[in-house]
């Protein structure tokens, strides 16, 4: 079958065999390495390159809920145009090295700022930031994107993605550069929320993890501030043509490219396409209680039109489905019925009432939850059975008192009933 083919293609090739053949104009040896270096890091237009760099900033973060808790360090994923040093996308995890989180970054630099942080966060844009559409290359630096899915998403869209050598400063220079500058913005608002180092603690001072109080989100909306400074920056290097009147700031060069045409930038008519195409796709299970999947369970309204929760009609139809969940919000998920019969039916799914307190999480935060969930149950269990042992051993005396109290009436009744006798016989012989 095409899906056995599928997995002995991927077993029997490696990454760059496969790159080599989508991308027969990338040559992955240290002289085309060179090569491309002098090519891309000339980028004559917006758009022609797009950078990504990942980074764990250091301050502490706590989770959304009545009880917060600490969830670790943010590792933020940065993409910046080449070009103009303007930065047109990121995201925020709480994991590092995450290709799911690097998709994240990538869907947000192509998406429509607006319409993704409203309908992603609910959060309303403070400022304009007019990016949006799909680069031709996108290079990658600290970051991992290998796999089926981000092979679909070069195929589909024909951009190619290249890892850089990190070695390579040319390449990566101005992504690392400004993602140093959003990181030295960042420390300036959080200088008490930051983790003490080891040498402080050991010089018993004070922790500051004790005094962290932001959340993801709240960390989030702070990181859009730092991001519309950034991109009002002075920037050194500018093209010949551009008009020395104009502001030296990345936002000015970008609309200034723009209106030249100077610009590689593809628009994109279907983002949710887009969207799942960067999304890793996971087995689900289908059952009465909806779509599980990772501990999260959705329901879908066409599934319960289609009857596909009964096991009755589920029997009638085999499925294979897989579900494709946004890794910054786990409310945003789309379940596949049969991706191996037919790819491009999907339906929108919503978190089930058993799941709903997972609400607007990531997915790091909602397996946290999940596993404090499954805990709380765990031990409301042996609470329970605890309870249970105590009410039998108590059952257990009041049924053995009860008896022996019986046994004492039977022997008091036995031994009334001989006394009655006795006295009735000795009435009788003396009259």
């Amino acid at each position: 079958s095409f899906g056995q083919f599928r997995n002995f293609y991927y077993k029997v090739t490696t990454h760059k065999d496969r790159e080599l053949k989508q991308f027969p104009e990338v040559i992955l040896n240290d002289k085309s390495h060179n090569e491309m270096s002098s090519e891309s890091a000339g980028a004559n237009s917006i758009g022609a390159i797009y950078d990504l760099e990942a980074a764990v900033d250091n301050v502490c973060l706590i989770s959304f809920a009545p009880n917060p808790i600490s969830i670790g360090r943010p590792v933020i994923y940065l993409v910046t145009d080449r070009f103009s040093g303007r930065i047109v996308g990121f995201s925020v995890s709480l994991e590092e090295a995450k290709y799911s989180s690097a998709a994240d970054a990538i869907y947000c630099a192509i998406a429509q700022k607006n319409k993704y942080f409203k309908e992603s966060f609910g959060i309303d844009l403070p400022f304009e930031w007019d990016v949006s559409g799909l680069p031709k290359n996108i290079c990658l630096n600290n970051v991992e994107l290998d796999g089926v899915d981000i092979e679909e998403f070069q195929r589909k869209y024909s951009v190619a993605i290249k890892n850089t050598l990190q070695q390579s400063t040319e390449l990566n220079g101005s992504v690392e550069s400004t993602l140093s500058l959003v990181q030295k913005e960042l420390d300036s608002f959080f200088v008490k929320q930051s983790f003490t180092s080891n040498s402080s603690k050991k010089a018993d001072r004070q922790d500051n993890i004790d005094n962290a109080f932001l959340t993801l989100q709240d960390y989030r909306a702070i990181v859009l501030y730092v991001i519309d400074i950034i991109n009002h920056r002075v920037i050194r290097n500018t093209p010949a043509t551009y008009p020395p009147e104009f502001l030296s700031n990345p936002n000015t060069l970008w609309k200034w490219a723009v209106l030249s045409s100077s610009i590689e930038l593809r628009s994109c008519e279907n983002e949710e396409s887009i969207h799942l195409s960067l999304l890793s796709k996971q087995i689900a299970s289908i059952s009465k209680k909806g779509i599980n999947c990772s501990d999260i369970v959705y329901t879908c309204k066409e599934f319960e039109k289609n009857g596909l929760f009964d096991r009755d009609l589920m029997a009638s139809e085999t499925l294979n489905a897989v579900i494709a969940i946004d890794n910054s919000n786990v409310s945003i998920a789309w379940i596949y019925p049969n991706p191996t019969k037919h790819p491009l039916k999907y339906y929108r799914c919503s978190l089930a009432d058993e799941s709903l307190f997972l609400s607007n999480t990531c997915m790091y935060e909602a397996q946290i939850f999940s596993q404090l969930r499954f805990e709380s149950k765990r031990q409301t269990l042996s609470e329970q059975e605890r309870l249970r042992r105590e009410l039998r051993s108590r059952i257990k005396k009041m049924t053995e008192c009860a008896i022996e109290n019986l046994k004492q009436i039977d022997l008091s009744l036995q031994q009334g009933t001989s006394d009655t006798i006795l006295s009735q016989r000795v009435k009788n012989e003396i009259e």
